[in-house]
């Protein structure tokens, strides 16, 4: 039988309206769709740990956020994903291993497709597979779906 524990930390800003004393952060507005200064309204942080008879584990953790845009006003929700399975590795000046966790930000309502041309739409009657291979490119797209890679002169590799 598998073994799940979770520990969370909580911390919410009063009602109303943002509270100053709390630092503003960068986040990728959905309505604006790009990286604005946004207050904080509320954050969870919930880690997990997995763990089976054998000896395997598995841990990580979602940074939940409700925020607000400093430019449009508004309001919305991002996760930020990492697990100890998806890690960078790199040395040190020493030789010492270190690793970095890689995370995965997801805001909810997610930005309109602006990708998809406007005649995508008619190459369907006229050829279907191209078609399917076109919108997958575009959701991958959407989605930013991108190579992901290590800059190792910011580690002093």
């Amino acid at each position: 039988m598998a073994n799940k524990s979770a520990s969370c930390t909580l911390e919410l800003h009063k009602a109303g309206r943002f509270n100053s004393m709390a630092e503003p952060v960068e986040a990728h507005c959905p309505h604006c769709d790009g990286d604005r200064w946004c207050n904080v309204h509320g954050k969870i942080t919930k880690n997990w740990h997995h763990a089976d008879r054998d000896g395997n584990s598995a841990e990580g953790g979602t940074h939940h956020s409700l925020l607000e845009c400093r430019g449009c006003q508004t309001v919305f929700y991002e996760a930020n994903r990492w697990s100890d399975q998806d890690l960078d590795y790199w040395y040190d000046r020493d030789g010492e291993l270190h690793s970095d966790a890689n995370y995965e930000k997801s805001t909810y309502p997610k930005p309109d497709s602006k990708t998809k041309p406007g005649w995508l739409s008619a190459l369907y009657r006229v050829d279907e597979q191209l078609y399917a291979i076109l919108s997958e490119m575009y959701l991958a797209l959407d989605n930013k779906a991108k190579n992901h890679y290590r800059d190792w002169s910011a580690h002093g590799a």
